[in-house]
Parts: C-alpha cells; sequence; structure tokens
C-alpha cells in the first residue's frame, strides 16, 4: 500500500508544476509593465484598469514556454529584452516629467527624426539616469537568474497555455460571439486591453498613428478631389 502510494505521489509531482518557479517567471514578465502601471495608479494619475490588464497580458509570456519548455531560459532572456526595451519609453516618460504616457507622445515620437531625439536626449539628460536605468535593469536581470525551465507534463503544460490564451483573447471572443461585434470592433476593443502593457503602448500607438495618418490622407485628398469655387 505504501508503495503505491509513493508511486502515486511521483506522479502526482511529475504532472504539476513548481509553483514557486511559476511565479518568479510571472514577476518577471509583470515587473516591465506592472511597476509602471503601479506608479500610475497610487499617484493618482489613472484608475486601475491599466493595472488590471497588465496583470492580464503577463500571462502571454507563458504561451511559449510552456510549449517550449527546454527553452525556457532563451525565450525568457529575448521577451525580457523586448519588454524591458519598450517599457524604457513610458518609464522614461514617467521619470521626466511625472505624468502618465500618453498617445499624444507616440505621435510626437513617430513625426520626429534622429536629429530632433539627440537633441531632446542631450537637453533632458541628468545624472540619476544612469543609475535609475540600472537599477531598473538589474532586478529583472536577477530575477531571470533564478528561473528554471518550466516542468509538469506536456497535458498539463498544454492546458495551461490554452487557459493563458483564453484569458488574453477573451475580449476578441466575447465580442465576435456573445456581442456579435463586426471584426473590426472586436479587433479595436482586444487592442484597448492589450494597450497598458508593453509593448503593445508601443505597438498599438503605431497602428494608430499609421490608421490616423491615413484618415487625414484621404479626407486631404477627398479635399483636393472637390470641383473649385467660381468666382471665389
Amino acid at each position: 500500500m505504501s508503495l503505491l502510494s509513493t508511486m502515486s505521489f511521483k506522479e502526482s509531482s511529475k504532472n504539476s508544476l513548481s509553483w514557486s518557479n511559476f511565479w518568479l517567471h510571472y514577476l518577471f514578465f509583470f515587473y516591465f509593465s506592472g511597476l509602471y502601471q503601479l506608479i500610475i495608479f497610487a499617484s493618482g494619475q489613472a484608475g486601475g484598469v491599466g493595472l488590471r490588464q497588465a496583470i492580464y497580458m503577463s500571462f502571454l509570456w507563458f504561451i511559449p514556454i510552456l510549449l517550449m519548455p527546454r527553452f525556457t531560459r532563451i525565450i525568457t532572456a529575448i521577451t525580457g529584452l523586448l519588454l524591458w526595451a519598450t517599457s524604457l519609453v513610458s518609464m522614461g516618460y514617467l521619470a521626466l516629467y511625472g505624468q502618465d504616457f500618453s498617445q499624444s507622445v507616440l505621435y510626437i515620437i513617430f513625426e520626429s527624426n534622429l536629429s530632433e531625439g539627440s537633441e531632446f536626449l542631450e537637453s533632458y539628460f541628468y545624472w540619476w539616469m544612469l543609475p535609475a536605468l540600472l537599477i531598473y535593469s538589474l532586478i529583472p536581470f536577477f530575477m531571470w537568474k533564478k528561473t528554471k525551465p518550466m516542468d509538469g507534463s506536456p497535458k498539463y503544460r498544454l492546458l495551461l497555455a490554452l487557459s493563458f490564451f483564453s484569458i488574453i483573447s477573451w475580449p476578441l471572443f466575447k465580442s465576435v460571439t456573445i456581442k456579435n461585434d463586426n471584426i473590426d470592433r472586436a479587433i479595436a476593443k482586444q487592442m484597448d486591453r492589450m494597450e497598458p502593457a508593453a509593448p503593445w503602448h508601443l505597438v498599438m500607438g503605431y497602428i494608430k498613428y499609421k490608421n490616423q495618418l491615413h484618415d487625414i490622407e484621404q479626407y486631404l485628398l477627398a479635399n483636393k478631389n472637390l470641383p473649385p469655387l467660381k468666382e471665389l
């Protein structure tokens, strides 16, 4: 009887995850969006919507490491570098101006050239930025050093990956299947949910920027095609 119990315990351990390793990965992914949203929320500049979306979107990065556990550390390192680089934009703006990062700031960035960008950096560079950047970068680096490959049986990891994908894509699914929205409106709702989290604040901002440029160009083209007024 004890032998059967031991075998059952070993099988159960094999199928389950190391939850300490799981939450360490989650904190690593959440850090790049969650820290910013926590500061914004604590300062009273925004409600809890952005923080909530950052909590949801952090589960997205589990999907590749659950499906390919052998490459967990490589995937996590690449993902971390992407999140770190894109989060610096919003964190840097917050450090300089003490304000929430907005779409209007993105439009200014996309409209600026390299010369204007270098002039901006020269004008707003302060000594404390380097140690702040170092501290901001070392915290996730040490978390990454402690991460281990995701364990658990393939079926269990697949189930978790599908669950996280469902959590992330719920706005799109809900809009299409329950509310019967058209696909453009459903995608827009999905984008709004993803936008508060890195790197989606830049990706979605760029998409909206290009869409706005397209609308302006179409408006100018329509005005250009109007016949001129006589004796104006």
